[in-house]
């Protein structure tokens, strides 16, 4: 039998095909041939990941979810970094295509700025009425002066005791007295 040209190529050309193939299928899903990115662009892939929430359930990051439709979106947004967009740019083609659901925190602006702004004022509020309450538990209540109670004070007393002290101030001086004797 007589060898055709070119015929001797073959098992290196099988070889060549298996290896390509095997190579396509054993590559972690989403890679993509934009995924040498530098590690700037691979930090700001990553940030905007851990921002976005994954579209098929709604209920975790695309950072943390492990579903098909978190890595498509992981492959996008690197596709997109590797292009030169701006994190700006990123989210605002994402919430033009899920809508602002897709953002894991809104952003601040019209009523959504209420959530950034009334834990602020609540927190001051609270801290403002607490000042408040303590300095009044803090400050003596102001006493009646003696004279407008009727209670004959002993010469060297002081006007802004209370009665009860006047009484026991008066006790005590005559038990002392009485010892002295």
């Amino acid at each position: 039998m007589k060898n055709k040209p070119g015929r001797h190529w073959f098992p290196l050309r099988s070889m060549v095909l298996v290896t390509l193939l095997c190579g396509a299928f054993l590559l972690p899903a989403g890679t993509t041939a934009s995924a040498a990115l530098t590690p700037q662009q691979e930090s700001l892939a990553q940030k905007i990941d851990g921002e976005l929430i994954a579209p098929c359930c709604w209920t975790q990051t695309v950072a943390e979810h492990e579903s098909d439709a978190a890595e498509q979106i992981k492959a996008q947004t690197r596709d997109m970094v590797a292009q030169g967009k701006s994190e700006a740019e990123i989210f605002n083609q994402y919430v033009a295509q899920y809508g602002e659901k897709i953002l894991a925190s809104p952003r601040a602006r019209g009523f959504n700025l209420l959530l950034f702004v009334f834990p602020i004022v609540a927190v001051a509020v609270a801290g403002a009425a607490v000042t408040i309450w303590l300095l009044r538990q803090r400050s003596p209540q102001p006493l009646q002066p003696a004279a407008d109670m009727n209670v004959h004070l002993p010469p060297g007393s002081v006007a802004d005791e209370p009665p009860a002290s006047v009484a026991l101030r008066e006790r005590v001086q005559r038990e002392l007295s009485e010892f002295d004797r």
